[in-house]
């Protein structure tokens, strides 16, 4: 999706910072960042040893509840806002965010993302793109370190992997993805992102996850 240097970038689902720390050489000194994240350790970490390495990077807990990664959280996704002006950002990245999400809080986080993009803005977020296909191959030559089945039907087009705790894995199929997209107003600026995890597309791979890049519609 391209990384300008001046750019805006909002890193949702940021952890200890592992973009960031990637992002500091690519960044110039009109550019920012912006690290958001539901677990408050992992946040309190990044303020404590990147903001004062570069203030250019800064952080952001987000106290929505998920069961996995902020179980006494005091809100619900759908009470999210980024905390930006809308309009100002140039890129957003997602690794395994939408993986852990429910329809309802992917579509919200997608209607954030329509606010805030700059008119060339981009996001790239990574799933699991749920199709026959995949499920078959993901059955022999699967990459994840779990079994990969996908068989919970949550919705129409959204699976999970584990019935205690749907939000541990969810898949979309492109026509669920499709349908959030139109919801918020989104668009794909180019095909999906051929992921490695269910083995499907062998060394045609091009990341871990399937990924779609999104711009304003």
């Amino acid at each position: 999706m391209g990384l300008p240097p001046d750019m805006f970038f909002v890193d949702v689902g940021c952890g200890i910072g592992r973009d960031a720390f990637a992002l500091m050489d690519r960044l110039g000194p009109a550019g920012r960042y912006l690290g958001v994240d539901v677990t408050r350790d992992s946040i309190e970490w990044c303020r404590r040893n990147i903001t004062p390495r570069d203030p250019r990077f800064q952080f952001h807990h987000v106290d929505a509840r998920n069961e996995l990664y902020n179980p006494f959280g005091q809100g619900v996704t759908s009470d999210f806002r980024l905390p930006v002006e809308d309009g100002t950002v140039h890129r957003i990245g997602l690794a395994s965010v939408f993986t852990h999400l429910l329809e309802d809080e992917v579509v919200h986080y997608m209607r954030e993302f329509r606010r805030v993009l700059a008119p060339e803005g981009r996001v790239h977020a990574s799933f699991f793109l749920h199709s026959p296909e995949a499920l078959e191959a993901a059955a022999t030559r699967g990459k994840t370190p779990w079994k990969a089945k996908f068989d919970i039907e949550l919705g129409p087009g959204v699976y999970a992997n584990d019935p205690v705790y749907p939000r541990g894995a969810v898949a979309y199929t492109h026509e669920a993805m499709q349908r959030m997209m139109q919801a918020a107003g989104l668009t794909t600026h180019r095909g999906y992102v051929k992921g490695a995890w269910s083995g499907l597309h062998g060394d045609q791979a091009e990341e871990g996850q399937d990924a779609v890049i999104l711009s304003r519609g």
